[in-house]
């Protein structure tokens, strides 16, 4: 089974598309199933009805850290999804657990875990303009004034957005790996600390997609490492432009680009952008095992019963559903993480030196000797695994 770290507006929809064309038996929707609680807390309830006169609208879970869920443990959440057949599930919350503290989020080792990253300027952008559709809708219906929402939500006031959107404006992407009280952690302190330990928990997921790295980047990593028959250089839904256009909004003709503001916050998210110096080059090295197998001929090839000829044939026509997910036994229990600690494949901080990129994102150069230097025990395993491909031999 498949679980998406679904980062808000980080090619999650898209991502969820690609799982639904590849025949993923999902949830409808993103396939963000009710009963697992893995809902966005964007907004504050309390500050969004103050300031627009009790107008409410979706993702008001900010302040409210436990998921709404009796689904707590891994091992609950592997039966409540196989017992229903699921292959795919979107989490667009953050990891799991963590109540007590950030150290104690993990991922569930149980499930293949996915991530897709994004700049994250852009993201914030892009999910400002997303949520001010939205919240258009709900600041002018019930005849409040007419004036309400421009007022509030496109006079480049800081301190608005943070009671409103306090994640949304402050490092998300941090936040997301840090677990159900470290998503919650107070605006305008997250530091090093915060930092580090999101940096070893993206170490523990199987694949790392960047999608300013480009669609061939993420084809190579979705078709290789997934077996999937369809990627999300195949699909773009649900974007901010495409909800404006659905809900007649639009931030030029109500004058809520709000560049002011995001003047305000842009520099504020250096966390994110270290992060995401990170993961680029985690996502550079996926790229890098899936693009050197697929050099050499090898196909996924999902079990030692299936001959990689039969597998190219099976996943090709798409007769098994999820790709490789389809010949996957299910794993074996795993116990629950220590407290204090997540179920981690690294314990080691990873800098993102030694990737430079174009305008458009894309991976332009490794610097293999200044990048060493600070590659953590999963970062080598990584290059070793595609040394070993590149020789054809199983270990090395």
């Amino acid at each position: 089974m498949v679980e998406h770290l679904h980062i808000s507006k980080s090619g999650g929809t898209s991502f969820s598309a690609a799982a639904r064309l590849s025949n993923c038996r999902k949830d409808a929707g993103l396939g963000q199933p009710t009963y697992l609680g893995d809902f966005p807390h964007w907004l504050n309830r309390t500050a969004m009805s103050g300031y627009t006169q009790g107008a409410e609208t979706m993702w008001s879970l900010w302040g409210k850290p436990r998921r709404d869920t009796d689904v707590q443990t891994c091992e609950e959440r592997l039966e409540a999804i196989s017992s229903r057949g699921l292959q795919y599930v979107s989490n667009e919350y953050t990891l799991h657990g963590g109540l007590g503290g950030m150290h104690a989020a993990h991922v569930c080792a149980q499930l293949v875990n996915v991530v897709t990253l994004r700049n994250p300027d852009k993201r914030l952008v892009s999910h400002m303009h997303f949520m001010l559709a939205f919240l258009s809708s709900a600041a002018r219906r019930k005849n409040r004034p007419r004036d309400l929402f421009n007022r509030v939500f496109c006079s480049n006031n800081l301190t608005i957005w943070r009671d409103v959107a306090p994640p949304v404006i402050d490092n998300f992407n941090v936040r997301s790996f840090l677990g159900e009280a470290g998503f919650h952690t107070p605006l305008g302190t997250l530091g090093s600390e915060h930092v580090g330990l999101a940096r070893q928990q993206l170490l523990t997921f199987d694949l790392v997609m960047d999608l300013d790295a480009g669609s061939e980047a993420t084809e190579v990593i979705m078709r290789q490492g997934l077996g999937w028959s369809a990627t999300v250089a195949d699909v773009q839904t649900r974007t901010s432009h495409d909800v404006s256009k659905k809900m007649n909004f639009s931030v030029d003709a109500e004058g809520c680009r709000n560049e002011k503001l995001l003047a305000e916050v842009l520099p504020l998210q250096e966390p994110d952008r270290q992060l995401y110096r990170t993961g680029r080059v985690v996502s550079f090295l996926d790229r890098l095992l899936m693009s050197a197998a697929r050099s050499l001929g090898l196909h996924p090839h999902p079990t030692v019963d299936t001959s990689a000829e039969e597998a190219r044939r099976l996943l090709d026509a798409k007769r098994h559903p999820c790709g490789l997910l389809s010949f996957a036994p299910r794993a074996p229990p795993l116990p629950e993480p220590a407290a204090g600690r997540g179920v981690r494949k690294a314990s080691t901080i990873v800098d993102g030196a030694g990737v430079e990129g174009d305008a458009g994102g894309r991976v332009m150069d490794f610097r293999e000797n200044e990048a060493e230097e600070e590659m953590g025990e999963e970062m080598e395993r990584r290059r070793r695994k595609v040394s070993c491909a590149a020789r054809q031999v199983p270990v090395c």
